[in-house]
């Protein structure tokens, strides 16, 4: 992988970066840049890091049917009341035994009614493999006696927390199998400790006719993140049927009454490109907070040089005669051609790989002029910003130099 991180050059420097970035180059003040993971090359082979929460699968619990999950914490979602809630871990190889049966509650639905069992496609085919035939309930009967709850509840488990690494991608998949809810309830998957509401809402997917073809009503949701660039955070999952919460000094309750089942909760990390191609969909959600940075950056413009340089952002700077040098964006997706004004050399790519969405433009500073390259001092610094006492930062870039010779090299540099 091409990853010449602050690497000198007296010729051409192209500062390579995702999403929040300041930069000063050549022998110059300037500052910097939160930072994002370059992508790899194509002969390069990114190996996907499992880190699935535990129990992941439901294999373990305690205490009668329906068990009680290990590793999973049960309750009412944002103060809700559990109602006649049944839930844990269904065994979909036993469940037709009476007490098991008569344990989970399903046969009040019209679709388990005359001995019918739920089914799904884990545990007994290979397109599955290592899975096996336990499944989280989360049933929420309705009951006139419990009041409001006659209405339904939110209701759910979490899991225990795992750690988003800075600079790095992440994908969450679930499978949940639903009743046939209300209109405006059903099921949530919610990813908690992120910087808003990572969730799906609503979640029914309910079909008269559920086959192995349809895997049985059971349905795979996504979500894909990009973590922050400069702090890692930690996450939890929770599992719910109905949903509450609080958002901008405001209530939102959303109780169902209903059944929920899932499963297969899978959470890796996956290379950038897996990321980048990722598309936003009905059961996909895909959120990138590399770009989130510290408050005191905030002010700060144009840090992913989306656009030209100059005007109210980044200004050009120069020791000695630096008019006519080639200092400006490069949209990296662009189809490489070696008649380019910085003369770059070759295909420069970005910090996020080639594509088109906005993540591949760039800065170049380089030193042609006059159908040659010059021994210069020039290139770009940003606005002035805040760093408060006893506060610690981090600023940081992503550099890659081409033609480098002698001289001073690239600089990246942090004035006061």
């Amino acid at each position: 992988m091409n990853k010449a991180l602050n690497r000198k050059t007296s010729r051409i420097l192209c500062a390579l970066l995702c999403m929040a970035l300041i930069l000063g180059a050549i022998l110059c003040a300037g500052t910097t840049i939160p930072f994002a993971r370059a992508e790899e090359e194509a002969n390069d082979v990114f190996t996907s890091v499992s880190m699935n929460p535990a129990n992941n699968q439901f294999a373990s619990g305690s205490g009668s049917a329906p068990q009680t999950p290990d590793s999973w914490t049960a309750g009412g979602v944002e103060g809700s009341g559990k109602g006649n809630t049944v839930c844990g871990i269904l065994d979909l190889d036993s469940y037709s035994t009476s007490a098991n049966k008569d344990a989970y509650k399903l046969d009040e639905y019209e679709e388990y009614k005359d001995n019918k069992a739920p089914n799904s496609p884990f545990g007994n085919a290979t397109a599955h493999e290592n899975t096996n035939r336990k499944v989280l309930l989360i049933n929420v009967i309705p009951d006139t006696t419990v009041g409001n709850d006659s209405n339904g509840t939110a209701y759910g488990y979490t899991s225990q927390s795992m750690t988003f690494t800075a600079n790095r991608y992440y994908r969450v998949k679930v499978w949940v199998r639903t009743d046939n809810f209300a209109s405006g309830s059903g099921a949530a998957i919610r990813l908690n400790g992120l910087d808003d509401d990572v969730v799906f809402h609503n979640i029914n997917t309910y079909t008269a006719s559920p086959t192995i073809g349809n895997n049985f009503n059971w349905q795979e949701y996504t979500f894909f993140i990009a973590s922050s660039s400069y702090a890692d955070q930690t996450v939890t999952l929770s599992l719910q049927v109905g949903d509450k919460y609080v958002k901008d000094d405001r209530n939102y309750s959303y109780p169902a009454k209903g059944y929920a089942l899932f499963d297969n909760v899978t959470v890796d990390e996956v290379a950038p490109e897996t990321f980048m191609k990722a598309t936003a969909a009905d059961r996909v959600i895909k959120r990138d907070y590399s770009n989130k940075t510290s408050s005191a950056f905030s002010a700060l413009q144009n840090l992913d040089f989306t656009q030209p340089i100059g005007n109210d952002n980044w200004q050009r700077i120069t020791h000695g005669d630096g008019t006519a040098l080639q200092i400006g964006t490069y949209d990296a997706a662009n189809a490489f051609t070696e008649n380019n004004a910085f003369r770059l050399s070759s295909d420069p790519l970005s910090a996020n790989g080639k594509y088109t969405d906005g993540d591949s433009s760039i800065l170049v500073i380089s030193s042609w002029r006059n159908g040659a390259f010059e021994s210069v001092a020039a290139g770009v610094t940003s606005d002035t910003f805040k760093m408060e006492r006893y506060k610690y930062y981090r600023i940081s870039a992503w550099v890659k130099t081409q033609e480098t010779s002698d001289g001073a090299g690239a600089t990246l540099a942090l004035s006061v």
